[in-house]
This record gives structure tokens, sequence and C-alpha cells, in this order.
């Protein structure tokens, strides 16, 4: 019975941890799109410049 209540406790430490921590990883994730999204845009422009010439 105490091994469960421990286990519980563990249990809602990783969910508060993965809720306090979900916005940061959002903001990191959302930052690496946005950084691989413009780096193809910029590629995609260059290519399309080189196509006009």
């Amino acid at each position: 019975m105490i091994f469960s209540t421990i286990s519980y406790k563990i249990f809602g430490l990783l969910i508060f941890y993965k809720f306090k921590l979900l916005p940061y990883i959002l903001v990191l994730f959302s930052k690496v799109i946005l950084r691989y999204s413009s780096f193809t845009f910029v590629i995609n422009f260059a290519f399309s410049s080189v196509k006009n010439i």
C-alpha cells in the first residue's frame, strides 16, 4: 500500500513537471520549426531566382 502511494506521488510529480515544461518544449519546438521553415523558404527562393536567371 505504501509502495502504491509513493508511485502515485512520483506519477503526479511527473505529470506536474510535464505540464510545467510543456510551454518551454512548445516554444522550443516552434522556434525550431520557424527556423527550419525560414531556411527552406530561403532555399526555395534561391532556387526560384536561379531558375529565373
